[in-house]
């Protein structure tokens, strides 16, 4: 939102600059959501000399704003290799000895071109792949090298039900893409598969959680 205030606060003087930047009028905004928790020392996952003390889990998640917008609005890939709903979940843990711990999940749409319909039924829109694999794959691989970068290897888990035709499409040329990938083999030739910078693993969660467990029902 304040984009075009950077960019006119690009073009200034160091001395300009400076005073723009003490009036305060430039704030910057995460989207997310922030808690931290106490957990008695009783419950701790670490088990540490009995200091007595509490640790603590912080829940940090933050929003991208790279290709924002309204759920079926927002799908799918944009050219720069960004995905819809972006959001970045990190889990810390620390504990009075000096333990700290963190692990980070990202979720986002399907890195494929890819729009839905509003306005139908609930489970009855359509979806349509706006572009072929071959003119899907730069984006896709610029996406995942993005995540590389930023992560270490990738262990992508998919979601989507392997009942439904439309997420059945999907899914297919997401598998694709992902055997297609550059960071997967290396050149191609002779690498073995310890050296896939992306897995994949794929679960259809509401199937699995249709039964009377419901949720629980995906603790496995």
């Amino acid at each position: 939102m304040i984009q075009p205030l950077v960019d006119f606060r690009s073009r200034l003087a160091p001395r300009q600059k400076s005073a723009l930047d003490a009036s305060g009028i430039l704030t910057s905004a995460i989207r997310g959501f922030a808690l931290t928790i106490t957990i008695p020392s009783s419950s701790a996952p670490i088990r540490t000399p009995r200091t007595g003390l509490p640790s603590s889990m912080t829940l940090i998640s933050r929003l991208s704003c790279r290709r924002a917008g309204t759920r079926f609005n927002a799908r799918g890939i944009d050219d720069d290799g960004n995905v819809a709903n972006f959001v970045e979940s990190e889990t810390i843990y620390w504990a009075p000895s000096g333990v700290c711990f963190s692990y980070t999940q990202v979720r986002g749409s399907v890195p494929i071109f890819w729009e839905q319909q509003t306005g139908l039924l609930p489970n009855q829109q359509k979806i349509t792949v706006t572009r072929s694999p071959e003119a899907t794959q730069p984006a896709f691989d610029k996406h995942f090298e993005n995540l590389e970068l930023s992560y270490g290897a990738i262990h992508v888990i998919n979601l989507l039900s392997n009942e439904k035709s439309n997420e059945i499409e999907l899914s297919n040329r997401y598998r694709r893409h992902i055997k297609s990938s550059p960071l997967n083999f290396g050149d191609g030739k002779g690498a073995s598969r310890e050296h896939e910078l992306i897995k994949l693993t794929e679960y259809d969660f509401h199937a699995e959680t249709r039964g009377p467990g419901g949720y629980e029902s995906a603790s496995m």
